[in-house]
């Protein structure tokens, strides 16, 4: 299979997934809404931490301890290679999908990270290729920064519940707070 019939099968797979979800009842969707709200408020507290110098700092000491660090230094270098991919060659985009892959998604990577079985496949299949086009390197990478993110997640909710994370909260939200002790 190419890559490009691989992209096109999990997005079809997703749209089918996402398709058979809209199909829950009124009371189960209102439930679903009030839990993606949540979920989307974390979410963006989550972001907000990972801009900010001091935030990303704190939180990565704690995955450090959590035994997840793999996951903030995928993240990364995921958006690093996104910074930079536009003005590669297509070789040059399969040499850095390739180093991606064994660093952080073969079964012999030292720094493994946890994603699901079509995106490792993915980006197997993707780092083999002879050269790798802009979009299907550019959908990779989106891919993949979603599934960190969503293990980041797993760990910023153990984050919030610690000192460091209200102080940095507290911080962010009032920060002339920091000058009146």
């Amino acid at each position: 299979m190419d890559v490009s019939t691989a992209l096109s099968t999990i997005t079809t797979s997703t749209t089918h997934t996402n398709i058979t979800t809209n199909t829950t009842s009124t009371t189960a969707t209102n439930t679903t809404y009030l839990a993606h709200d949540s979920i989307g408020i974390e979410a963006n507290e989550l972001m907000m931490l990972l801009k900010d110098e001091i935030g990303w700092n704190l939180f990565y000491e704690f995955c450090t301890k959590e035994y997840s660090a793999e996951n903030c230094q995928c993240l990364q270098d995921i958006q690093t290679l996104q910074n930079k991919i536009t003005r590669m060659n297509g070789k040059k985009r399969r040499e850095s999908c390739k180093a991606l892959q064994r660093k952080y998604f073969s079964g012999e990577s030292v720094q493994q990270v946890n994603v699901s079985g079509r995106s490792r496949q993915l980006i197997k299949s993707i780092a083999n290729s002879k050269v790798i086009d802009l979009e299907t390197a550019n959908e990779l990478l989106i891919r993949l920064r979603k599934e960190v993110v969503m293990n980041l997640r797993d760990t910023f909710s153990r984050f919030i519940l610690t000192d460091d994370y209200s102080d940095w909260k507290e911080m962010m939200m009032n920060p002339e707070s920091i000058f009146k002790e």
